[in-house]
């Protein structure tokens, strides 16, 4: 009885303990972390003010400030096999891309637009981490890819929406001209771009899983992105639980944001350093 006692006093010691410690972290932080969901529900609250709020965070935080998503979006980023595939993958794109093609104008003595060329390189990069696909748009062809200008349309539209009246965008949305019909085609070609990868995704997986139950040695380095990690997590469901439908729409907004997040954010850090 006496031992039954102390483990209850035990328990309740370590629940205060871990409490206060959570507690004391939120109080020094100006967004509330919560288990399992993380930020995500303060963000969410602000919206509406998204801008506004961002700025007083960055205030807050003297300009660098670490949101904590999801629990499920942290655990697959820093995943063993995850953090393998992104090293990997960084080193072969330096090696193979960035490298043979720095090479190439040099030795003919041609200029070339570093912005753009960290920019194929990020792009590729982002793509490569987030749905398993290298589109090669950094080689030294410098190839124009359909997929790639459209993330950039569709920012330039959005940017475009941030910087004339409210009902000019609507209206131009409305004739389907402008800037809006460029970011309507621009989501098209996107669409279909991440349907394709998506989908091409699902059936390496379902080949992988077949092939493990078989018993058939697979290779040792295999890719795992961030779109097979969430199909992967899919497949261990219920099948009642499974909506197919439901379930691409959600892995291509993911892949798109976290595409239009990555694709630009190292390729401003390099070119400022490389200036």
């Amino acid at each position: 009885m006496a031992i039954a006692e102390c483990l209850q006093i035990l328990a309740v010691f370590i629940f205060m303990l871990l409490l206060s410690h959570w507690i004391w972290n939120n109080a020094i932080s100006p967004v509330t972390n919560w288990p399992v969901v993380g930020m995500l529900p303060g963000l969410l609250y602000k919206a509406p003010h998204i801008h506004q709020y961002a700025t007083q965070l960055l205030k807050q935080s003297g300009g660098t400030f670490e949101f904590r998503g999801p629990w499920m979006i942290q655990s697959m980023i820093k995943d063993n096999k995850f953090q393998l595939f992104l090293e990997r993958s960084m080193r072969e794109k330096v090696t193979k891309g960035l490298i043979p093609v720095l090479q190439h104008v040099s030795r003919l003595g041609i200029s070339v637009d570093l912005q753009d060329l960290f920019q194929r390189f990020t792009f590729d990069n982002i793509c490569l981490l987030v749905l398993g696909f290298d589109p090669n748009s950094l080689s030294v062809d410098l190839p124009e890819v359909a997929y790639k200008t459209a993330f950039d349309d569709v920012e330039e539209a959005v940017f475009y929406r941030h910087i004339v009246p409210e009902s000019i965008w609507k209206l131009q949305k409305w004739l389907n001209i402008g800037q809006e019909k460029k970011l309507s085609m621009a989501t098209s070609i996107i669409d279909n771009f991440l349907e394709q990868c998506i989908s091409s995704k699902k059936e390496e997986v379902r080949r992988r899983n077949k092939a493990q139950k078989l018993q058939v040695q697979e290779k040792e380095e295999e890719d795992y992105d961030l779109i097979t990690a969430c199909i992967e997590e899919e497949e261990m469901d219920d099948e009642e639980t499974k909506s197919s439908k439901n379930s691409d729409k959600y892995l291509r907004d993911i892949g798109f944001n976290f595409i239009a997040a990555g694709k630009d954010t190292v390729n401003a850090a390099l070119t400022w350093f490389s200036g």
